[in-house]
């Protein structure tokens, strides 16, 4: 649940009051420092709320050691705050600072080191790092079925993160049956006006739209969205998300206009709370790529493209799955603009960046593979052309 204005003003004037009688050292001030930092984050004013997570880290680090529980916890608060700005290099290690605490003081199989798991699975997921991901996650749920929390809300968080993990290397229906098993859970754990209620219907219609079910998706975003923004006001970063997955379930509708208003509303919101060279930025230049590549404008899609490559490449790298996304979009657009060896650089870029980071059964490398045959033919280079279908043809590469 979100905090009022109020709440914050409240929160805020008792640190103001305990630092002028108290100094900004002691600490005391550490609970006060962690009350207005989670109002302002479920206030969706992640910025602000992070000096105050530093603080808190800070005072906890100094009254309890660097290697205690306590430091764990703050640690893990901060790297939250980074984590749901985005911040994903920044957190990862605090993540991991906080897990060898964890395992240390705690054991292996304890459930605050399975959260832990977790955040970091989910975390690993959107950096594209899936092998690792789907490995702390699986290890997250053993501990949650070992310690009788199978049916727990942290589990059915975690099963949200694997249905990701499932839904980017390809496997679908493994994806469809993960996200609709976490949306039953939470079900039967929340009321469906609870916030982490939204979470799982977002998760469970991004999968739908991808298979074939776009419509129903599009009714569980609706429902999604407004609970979020219920509950963390318009312009929450993560409602950038959301109205992604709104937008592509238009598209698959051929809902054009709609598609398009909602990529340019999560644009919006990307460039005012994260920046214009923020990786989701990228991904709204993206989708409005693809979208105008569907409609066959050549080149407002172009513009779009080159602008999510440039932002994505800078943000993530050249090996992230999601600059080998806007590679193989592009790729499609110079195919259908039948400016073959454009095509044919794209998709080569796009491949080799599939391989490493999602693998070669995954749906989209076999699709390369076949529109990589098609130039090769088309070419008048045979032999190149049937070694390309036959590896479309594989189940794995």
């Amino acid at each position: 649940m979100s905090c009022s204005e109020d709440e914050i003003i409240k929160a805020r004037q008792a640190l103001q009051e305990a630092e002028a009688g108290m100094g900004s050292e002691d600490p005391v001030l550490a609970p006060l420092l962690l009350k207005l930092a989670e109002c302002l984050q479920k206030n969706g004013r992640l910025d602000q709320a992070e000096p105050y997570y530093q603080r808190h880290l800070e005072l906890v680090t100094a009254a309890h050691g660097p290697e205690s529980i306590e430091a764990a916890g703050a640690v893990n608060y901060l790297a939250i705050n980074l984590s749901t700005q985005h911040r994903y290099r920044e957190a990862a290690p605090l993540y991991q600072r906080a897990l060898e605490i964890r395992r240390l003081k705690l054991g292996h199989d304890h459930p605050e080191v399975a959260k832990l798991l977790n955040n970091l699975g989910g975390l690993m997921t959107r950096t594209g790092e899936y092998a690792e991901a789907e490995g702390y996650l699986d290890r997250a749920l053993e501990i949650y079925r070992k310690q009788g929390l199978g049916e727990s809300a942290s589990a059915a968080k975690c099963l949200g993160n694997l249905m990701g993990v499932y839904k980017e290397t390809g496997r679908l229906d493994l994806s469809e049956q993960t996200a609709e098993r976490a949306l039953a859970l939470a079900q039967k754990l929340f009321n469906e006006d609870h916030p982490v209620y939204s979470i799982m219907l977002n998760n469970l219609a991004a999968v739908y739209s991808m298979n074939q079910k776009a419509p129903r998706a599009v009714e569980l975003l609706l429902k999604g969205i407004d609970l979020k923004q219920k509950h963390h006001g318009p312009e929450h970063p993560d409602l950038i998300i959301y109205l992604n997955n709104l937008a592509d379930a238009y598209a698959v509708q051929h809902m054009y206009s709609q598609a398009e208003s909602t990529f340019h509303r999560s644009l919006a919101i990307g460039e005012r709370r994260l920046g214009a060279s923020h990786p989701f930025a990228g991904i709204s230049h993206l989708g409005l790529g693809v979208l105008f590549t569907q409609q066959g404008e050549a080149g407002k899609a172009g513009r779009e493209l080159e602008q999510a490559l440039e932002i994505l490449r800078s943000a993530w790298g050249e090996w992230h799955p999601d600059v080998g996304t806007a590679y193989y979009k592009y790729g499609d657009l110079q195919l259908g603009e039948n400016r073959l060896p454009q095509a044919e650089e794209a998709y080569h870029s796009a491949v080799k960046i599939f391989l490493q980071t999602v693998g070669g059964h995954h749906p989209w490398v076999r699709d390369i593979y076949k529109k990589l045959s098609r130039i090769c033919f088309a070419q008048e280079r045979g032999a190149e052309g049937e070694l390309f279908l036959k590896k479309s043809l594989e189940k794995s590469s």
